[in-house]
């Protein structure tokens, strides 16, 4: 339990730290999106602490990018 208390704690600082620096340089949605991608990376680790059934990256990568290329694929196999 005390490395997920610990990377909480990190990723809570790190936050802290992102905002006000993105702040002072009036960039906000950028640590807006720094701040979504910190604690998604932290949901991960703590998933694999914990020992969840995870998928592998590559198949959140298909997941993802399967909308935009079946169309393509399609539309070029079918003339």
């Amino acid at each position: 339990m005390g490395p997920i208390i610990a990377c909480v704690l990190f990723a809570g600082a790190m936050s802290i730290l992102l905002w006000h620096q993105n702040k002072k340089r009036q960039q906000i949605k950028e640590g807006v999106w720094a701040i979504v991608f910190l604690w998604g990376a932290i949901a991960v680790i703590v998933a694999k602490l914990l020992h969840l059934p995870m998928s592998p990256p590559t198949d959140w990568v298909a997941a993802i990018t399967a909308p935009l290329y079946k169309p393509i694929v399609a539309w070029i196999k079918g003339g």
